[in-house]
């Protein structure tokens, strides 16, 4: 009964299958590319992943730790402690360091012991401490590093030209998700 209406009405279920078929299929492109559109957007404009490829902050982060990070718009919201991901020009690579100086910051390490403005820093997050010392004047628009692996890390101590300028750095570590028996924020 219902095919003899469908006759009369015009209705051919064929046509019918096939045009439900392409509009699924056109509504699935659709939703996938609406999903990497968005993706790209998030990556590019908030949230990145990033790779460690050297022990310079163990054992907070590991050699090929993968890491989510927020992209600094703002460099006034950085703090003394922040786990940070920046270019370095002079070595032409993105780095993971701790952030210890900022703009006018005067940082002074003796003996391994940390100070910055003449104040004692506990570094709790520190288990390799070395006797490196040293005082440093970090300039305008500039940041000073630190790795937390002191007795391995290249970092602002060691470089030719010891301070980041503000620009070069992308974004602050704020999780890791590999290895998945390590998945959880990062202080």
């Amino acid at each position: 009964m219902l095919e003899k209406f469908q006759q009369i009405l015009g209705y051919d279920n064929k046509k019918l299958n096939n045009k439900l078929k392409k509009n699924t299929i056109i509504l699935f492109i659709k939703i996938i590319l609406i999903a990497v559109v968005f993706t790209l957007l998030i990556n590019k404009f908030f949230i990145f992943k990033a790779n460690v490829p050297t022990a310079s902050m163990a054992p907070n982060i590991n050699i090929n730790d993968k890491l989510l990070v927020t992209r600094v718009y703002n460099l006034d919201t950085l703090q003394f402690g922040d786990i940070v991901v920046f270019y370095s020009k002079e070595f032409n690579e993105y780095m993971v360091k701790r952030l210890i100086g900022l703009p006018g910051d005067f940082i002074s390490m003796d003996e391994g012991s940390l100070y910055v403005n003449g104040e004692y820093k506990r570094e709790s997050y520190i288990q390799n401490v070395d006797d490196y010392t040293g005082k440093f004047k970090v300039p305008d628009e500039e940041y000073f590093f630190l790795g937390d692996n002191r007795l391995i890390s290249l970092d602002s101590r060691l470089w030719d030209k010891t301070c980041v300028n503000g620009q070069d750095i992308i974004g602050i570590v704020r999780f890791r998700i590999y290895p998945f028996k390590n998945i959880g924020s990062i202080k």
